[in-house]
């Protein structure tokens, strides 16, 4: 799905990509420059079933994916800072590596 074509209530911005909070949005790749997610970013995205993280993502903010349910995603190796409940409220994932 177009990112321009949400109806938006709220905008977070990576890099100059707008991203809108509407549970339309259901798989976001992030760029790979952007070295932090910040908090509550994602938080709510009921409908978002898959993230793709850069290898050089550093920080994920608190809350950021909180209350995503069936969230596909795999954390980079060398990730230094995940927030407190970031992946909180995730259901369904079988498994969980902890990198490093």
């Amino acid at each position: 799905m177009r990112v321009q074509n949400l109806l938006m209530k709220k905008v977070v911005l990576f890099n100059g990509t707008a991203v809108s909070t509407s549970d339309a949005l259901t798989e976001y790749i992030i760029f790979e420059n952007q070295k932090t997610i910040p908090p509550n970013a994602f938080l709510n995205y009921h409908k978002l079933k898959k993230v793709v993280f850069p290898e050089d993502i550093q920080d994920i903010g608190h809350d950021a994916f909180n209350g995503c349910q069936n969230l596909e995603f795999r954390l980079p190796r060398d990730i230094m800072f995940l927030g407190t409940r970031a992946f909180a409220s995730v259901r369904g994932t079988k498994k969980l590596v902890i990198p490093g």
